[in-house]
């Protein structure tokens, strides 16, 4: 189940998440990969002291991503004035084995910008290993929500006021939220204010055995932080 919660985070947005949601991960921190998701080690300030990192930052209102194969279906009770009292439901249809869909509100992303001082850092630490990648952009939410089914054929509603389904919808489930399962071993997980994904960069060093593209010169012997680009294979 991991290993396909991984591949749907990069399928849908090039990044990989943090398991469970919601732990304490920083930009700066360490470690590596398990089943596709991110598991941290320590802080890159152990080895670069002193480090200030520069950082700038985006928002985003709502996020919703889902492994293919998902069916998503809405129903409202009731049309005109009364719709936003009307009872709704929402209706997750799983029809493969390892179904995902994540629900999160109030994003808000944060990057790293000096990379090149904290790579010149890192590499003049002899400790540093080089399998480690650092996280350099994290994705966090105020809200949110998963629903997870381990097997096929399993259906997941939420029944309620168009209010209370469209908060679910947000990552913002409560207990009021009339969830049902239909089939085995489905996972409801809510959690706030935390990190969910991370992009990740790992230290790399560039001699001069490597030519210019365009048939310069060969480059001086440099360290650089470059992005890692893994994609999680299907489980």
């Amino acid at each position: 189940m991991l290993g396909t919660y991984g591949r749907t985070w990069w399928e849908s947005l090039a990044e990989y998440p943090v398991w469970p949601p919601g732990s304490p991960v920083r930009t700066g921190d360490y470690g590596t990969l398990e089943h596709g998701c991110f598991k941290r080690l320590g802080h890159a300030s152990e080895y670069a002291r002193g480090l200030g990192l520069e950082e700038a930052t985006a928002e985003l209102d709502t996020l919703s991503i889902s492994r293919r194969g998902t069916k998503t279906i809405r129903t409202n009770a009731a049309l005109g004035l009364a719709a936003a009292a009307s009872q709704s439901e929402v209706r997750f249809e799983f029809g493969q084995k390892q179904g995902i869909v994540f629900f999160a509100s109030g994003i808000r992303s944060s990057s790293v910008l000096n990379l090149n001082v904290l790579a010149a850092r890192l590499a003049e630490e002899p400790a540093w290993d080089r399998s480690w990648l650092v996280v350099t952009t994290l994705r966090t939410a105020e809200r949110f929500s998963l629903l997870a089914a381990q097997d096929g054929n399993v259906q997941i509603s939420v029944r309620g006021s168009s209010a209370l389904v469209e908060d679910f919808l947000h990552g913002r489930a409560t207990a009021d939220a009339g969830l049902e399962f239909s089939g085995d071993r489905a996972l409801h997980l809510v959690g706030s204010a935390g990190p969910v994904s991370v992009q990740l960069h790992r230290l790399a060093w560039f001699g001069n055995r490597f030519r210019n593209l365009q048939g310069g010169p060969l480059s001086e012997e440099g360290v650089s932080l470059v992005p890692f680009i893994d994609p999680i294979e299907q489980a």
